[in-house]
Parts: structure tokens; sequence; C-alpha cells
């Protein structure tokens, strides 16, 4: 009797014994798999600025090189992928995940998902396992790549561009100029009196206060004195710095943008909120020039960004402002800016052909900032932000 079950055990030692040398086989061929499918990914998200067809033909190219089969002679037999399992998607580094998209051109993400028992694949056959059954064992290999290193940022409404390598106790002068009749100004924070003290004045409201506070900046002709009135809240540094994106910026590179989602708005339109792009209704906003910049032309609450050198920028010399008040001009394929000109970003798209746009980073540039577009120091009362993505440098895997 002990014979037997001897035997019998040493029958379950064996069948064990060959079934962990299938499972470690399938083990090994499998991270070959996967291997070729992160490769066939990070080759095929070159394409995307191509088109779909140049996308797929990179991602089984690259398959191609790498058989993981062998057919009846021996010969190797590269991993299939049926086109619906090459997607093309919107990478977000916010919540690391993927959203597919049917268009390659305003895709920042490629995934690639191989059945090696689907698909035309002869699967991963068993050796010692089918002897109790199991003739294939099932493996799903799937790789995430992006354009290139994906950075999350987060942008708030009251960021300006116009603060960007300023030292500390830098301010944007809020500029008011007469004139603006029907307009409600909202005066919390302003200090017309010179006092040092908010002053709450209201010109809808209580417009015998409202005169009077006028009156005195008036001089015998009845025109403003000053036109400008420095207040220590509007649009100081401290305030309303720009927003530093932490990559390494080189010149020569190009940088892709894509939304994500969030909202700005000022308080003084009457809380209304915008998106990336900002108010398309109101295009021509322009700041005067100020700390080093010309005035950039566009949309109000824009996504907007700067390239800057080492230098601190009102210590550099003078560099035109660019236009961005056209539809045409903000739908740009590529974009090349110089250090110290401030340009339309908002959703990363030229929305007139759905693709993404490429900015190019400028020479001698060290550091890149973001802000909203405003105007006449306005940023202390706008509110919200903007989550977007940069993507910058060589494709990598992100799952």
């Amino acid at each position: 009797m002990s014979l037997i079950y001897a035997t019998l055990a040493l029958f379950v030692l064996m069948g064990m014994a060959v079934l962990a040398i299938d499972v470690g086989s399938v083990q090994l061929e499998r991270s070959k798999m996967q291997s070729a499918v992160d490769a066939a990914t990070l080759y095929g998200v070159t394409g995307l600025d191509i088109n779909s067809a140049e996308v797929r033909k990179r991602v089984r190219d690259s398959l191609a090189d790498n058989p993981m089969f062998r057919d009846a002679d021996g010969n190797g037999v590269a991993l299939k992928v049926s086109n619906a399992n090459i997607e093309f998607g919107i990478w977000d580094a916010h919540t690391r995940s993927f959203t597919p998209t049917g268009n390659p051109a305003n895709a920042t993400a490629l995934r690639v998902t191989a059945d090696v028992n689907a698909d035309g694949n002869t699967g991963m056959k068993s050796y010692f396992a089918r002897f109790f059954g199991e003739t294939k064992f099932e493996a799903t290999l799937s790789a995430t790549a992006t354009r290139g290193k994906a950075v999350p940022l987060e942008v708030h409404a009251v960021a300006s561009p116009y603060m960007a390598g300023m030292p500390k106790g830098t301010k944007i002068p809020f500029t008011f100029y007469e004139g603006k009749k029907g307009r409600k100004w909202d005066m919390e924070d302003y200090d017309f009196d010179g006092d040092g003290e908010d002053d709450l004045y209201d010109q809808n409201e209580d417009p015998a206060k409202w005169e009077k506070a006028i009156k005195a900046k008036k001089d015998a002709s009845g025109n403003l004195k000053k036109k400008q009135y420095l207040t220590p809240s509007h649009s100081t540094i401290e305030r309303c710095a720009a927003y530093r994106v932490d990559i390494p910026v080189k010149p020569g590179q190009v940088l892709y943008f894509r939304d994500v989602n969030g909202v700005t708005g000022d308080y003084n339109s009457g809380g209304q909120k915008y998106g990336l792009d900002g108010n398309e209704g109101r295009p021509n906003i322009i700041q005067s020039d100020v700390n080093g910049y010309a005035g950039m032309r566009g949309p109000l609450n824009a996504l907007t960004g700067v390239f800057l050198t080492d230098d601190q920028p009102d210590k550099t010399g003078y560099v035109p402002g660019l236009d961005f008040s056209s539809r045409s001009a903000r739908n740009y394929d590529e974009l090349r800016p110089e250090n110290k000109q401030i340009f339309h970003i908002g959703d990363g798209l030229n929305n007139d052909a759905d693709r993404l746009q490429r900015i190019v980073v400028p020479d001698g540039a060290t550091r890149l900032y973001l802000g909203m577009q405003d105007e006449y120091g306005f940023w202390w009362d706008n509110f919200g932000s903007i989550k977007t993505n940069v993507f910058v440098g060589k494709p990598v895997l992100v799952d």
C-alpha cells in the first residue's frame, strides 16, 4: 500500500513540476511579447503628426522586427494587432487616464493592445499542461505611450505673464480711464483717496460717492490729473505671479499643449466663465507695455505663455508684441515666438484643422512661464483655474 501511495505522490509531484515549467515558460514568453508591444507603441506614437495609416504601419513594422511565434517551418511570425486595437487618444497626466479620440492629429497618446489568441495570433501553447486539459494560455498585452513626457499643469486665472521673471515687489498698475459710460466698476479694493485703505465705491449704486471720488482727481479743465492708480492689492507679483513650468527648456524643442478642464472668469464682467481659449467675443484685449514686455493682443482670459532667457525682462531690449486678435492668427500650426514675446496657447489646438499646435522653443531660452490674457492690470479680479498638460521631449511609456 505504501508503494501505491508513493507512486501516486510521485505522479502528483511530476505533474506539479512540469506545470511549473510550463508556467515559467509562458511567463518568459509573455515578458518578451510585452517588450515587443512596448517597442511597437513607442515607435507608432512618432507617426501621430503624419496620419493614422503611418501610425499603424509603424506599429506593425516594429512587431515584425520582433517575431513572437513560429510557423510549421520554424519561421518567425509577428504578433498581430487589429486596427481597432491601435487607438489614438488624449492622455491626462492629472488623472493618468487615456480617452480615445478618432483623430491622430489631435491625439497626445497611442494605446496598442494585443491578444495572443485573437487577430490571427496562434497563442501561447502549453507543453505539459495540455495533459491536464490546458492547450493554450490567455494573454492580453497593452501599452500606452505619449508624444513626450506629459507634465500636468494648473494655471490660476490671476497669473499674469507680464510678471514672468520679475523680482519681488513688482506690480502691474491698474490703469483707469474716464469715459467708460454705462459700465459698472466694482470699486472694492480701489484706493482713490490715497489713504492706503480700500475704498468701496460702485458707479451704479452710489453715483454721488463715485463722482466725489473722481472729482478729487480732476484738474481745473475737468481732465483726470492722473491716468494710473497703484493700489497695494492690484496685480502684485505676490498675488499674480506667472506660473513657471517645471520642465527642461531646450532651444529647438517642440512643445504640445492639450486642455483638460477648468474655467476662469473675472468679477468685473459679471462673473462670466471661459475655457482655455478665453472670451473669443473679446479678442482685442491688450495690456500696455510693462515690466519690459510689449503688449500681446488676444482674447480675454485665454491661456498664454512666454519664454525667457536667464535675464530679467526689464533689463533687456525691446521685443515687439504679437497679435492673436484674429481667429486665423490663433489657429496656427506652428509658432516660433522670440524670447519675451507673450504668445497665445489657448486649448493647444488649431481648431480649424482639429490638430495639435507645435510651439518651438527659441534660441537662448531657459525658462517657460504661463499666465492668462488680461488688460489694465486687472489680473487681481480674476477667478478660477485651468488644468492642462504639456508634452515635451521623446515619447515615453505611461501605462
